[in-house]
């Protein structure tokens, strides 16, 4: 699958569950797939300003945003 209308610009893996993360800004949300690109699936779309930096902490199950 290629996606070219995407944005994305942080990046982080979940290496415990094997998920990626990732925030867009073109759709400002904060995007999830399998470590192998299936499964993708937009977590967060609501008062995002402009999703940038994304951490993952799987141990504690958080995640965390930076938003311009």
């Amino acid at each position: 699958m290629v996606v070219v209308d995407m944005e994305p610009v942080g990046l982080a893996v979940d290496w415990v569950y094997g998920h990626l993360y990732w925030t867009d800004t073109v759709y400002r949300a904060v995007m999830m797939s399998n470590l192998d690109g299936t499964g993708r699936v937009t977590i967060v779309t609501k008062n995002l300003l402009i999703p940038r930096g994304i951490a993952v902490d799987p141990k504690r199950r958080f995640v965390f945003l930076i938003l311009f």
